[in-house]
């Protein structure tokens, strides 16, 4: 209680202590309501604060990431342990079986009226079937037509790698590139806006997304030119980011937006297009594949 009450008194003392001394109180009371006046009462700008809904749209890894050398490591030590503690499968014994009974034939040991299976595909004729269909096959490539064109507006590109959906903006006489977002309106929930605003600026029907939580993960905010303040009646926007994950389909954007492109950037490739501010923030809530 006393180390309380030296804080408090401390902090009265800072706030008064900087005023001239023939305004300074002199009794407790007036220390309290002249501390509540100063500090505790805003004196800046009372216009209200713009709220906004921002959407991040990522499409997840559609390949698993190349292992590193301490993965490799632990792949081949976990392989090791399982081999040495594991017991043959039925294909393994069977493949003992087949060889041990084309010894005893070569060696005159059985003859084909007492082998009842002489017929019959043996494990080794299985494996070389399963063999030829495996040379057969040909992998899809990791790099995809999208990545050796650098076409960053489509989704088959960086296919191990997330990737965020970002738009370009026409504001004011400059365009910047930042998430889709767009102002809130009386009556909704800041989700329901998120939602309106990427159903805004999207064809309908070209791209399915499923929104994640109720809650905004992240928040960014700005203060408007003074002239922007004066037309809008707001100090600046407050915008609230919302998750969502891309289920099918391509972004396709609406020509009456005023969104002139749009890219599907991984999560180091946003510093290059947003502003260092504005990056640290989504960056917050755009976690990295691998660490």
């Amino acid at each position: 209680m006393a180390a309380s009450f030296r804080y408090l008194s401390r902090s009265f003392y800072a706030i008064i202590s900087t005023y001239p001394r023939r305004l300074q109180p002199t009794n407790g009371k007036d220390v309290l309501q002249y501390a509540h006046n100063c500090r505790f009462c805003s004196t800046g700008d009372s216009r209200p604060w713009q709220l906004m809904s921002g959407v991040c749209v990522e499409r997840y890894p559609v390949i698993s990431q190349p292992m590193n050398a301490i993965e490799e490591d632990y792949k081949e030590m976990c392989d090791a342990v399982e081999f040495e503690s594991s017991v043959l499968s039925d294909h393994e014994i069977q493949v003992i079986k087949d060889r041990e009974r084309i010894r005893k034939r070569k060696d005159g040991e059985l003859d084909d009226d007492d082998d009842d299976d002489i017929d019959v595909l043996t494990a080794l004729d299985l494996e070389d079937l399963d063999t030829e269909k495996l040379n057969e096959f040909r992998p899809s490539p990791q790099e995809t037509e999208a990545d050796l064109k650098n076409d960053m507006s489509s989704t088959d590109r960086k296919l191990s790698d997330k990737l965020v959906l970002l738009v370009q903006e026409k504001v004011g006489p400059d365009t910047v590139w930042r998430l889709p977002q767009g102002p809130w309106k009386n009556g909704e929930t800041m989700r329901e806006t998120a939602e309106r605003v990427f159903s805004s600026c999207s064809e309908e029907n070209q791209m399915k997304v499923k929104f994640q939580g109720n809650a905004p993960v992240g928040v960014y905010k700005y203060k408007y030119p003074s002239e922007v303040q004066e037309k809008l009646g707001a100090r600046g926007a407050k915008i609230f980011f919302f998750k969502a994950k891309l289920l099918q389909g391509d972004y396709e954007s609406r020509s009456d937006t005023g969104i002139t492109d749009y890219k599907w950037l991984t999560r180091d490739e946003l510093d290059s297009h947003v502003l260092r501010g504005y990056s640290e923030v989504i960056k917050k809530f755009i976690l990295p594949v691998s660490w």
